[in-house]
């Protein structure tokens, strides 16, 4: 089986893939956004973004080495505009907030 982010109906049915995770760690962490349209998840130090609809998942930039600092405790700002998520590098933890990340919509003019 792939490795993926999946969503199963509550009525039953197959699970619907949103997207492939290479070397997806057991455990995953994943945060719906308030208005449920996207999803975001930890994955190796990472945070992503992904509609729940489906597509291909956008890296959050966090300014933080992957490597260095361990997040968790993923979560939304009620107005879906802000991730908050903790992070370690020797304890204790510090919050960080993630903002500007929701990619722009082009709009025309008549």
């Amino acid at each position: 089986m792939n490795k993926a982010v999946r969503l199963l109906p509550v009525e039953g049915g197959p699970a619907k893939s949103l997207t492939d995770v290479a070397d997806i760690k057991a455990g995953i962490e994943l945060s719906w956004s308030p208005e449920g349209e996207r999803i975001a998840y930890l994955n190796n130090g990472k945070i992503y973004t992904t509609p729940a609809a489906g597509g291909p998942p956008v890296e959050l930039k966090t300014g933080l080495d992957p490597n260095v600092y361990e997040a968790y405790n993923l979560t939304w700002s009620p107005d879906g505009k802000t991730i908050a998520f903790a992070a370690t590098r020797n304890e204790p933890a510090e919050l960080y907030l993630v903002e500007d990340f929701m990619p722009l919509l082009k709009t025309g003019r008549k």
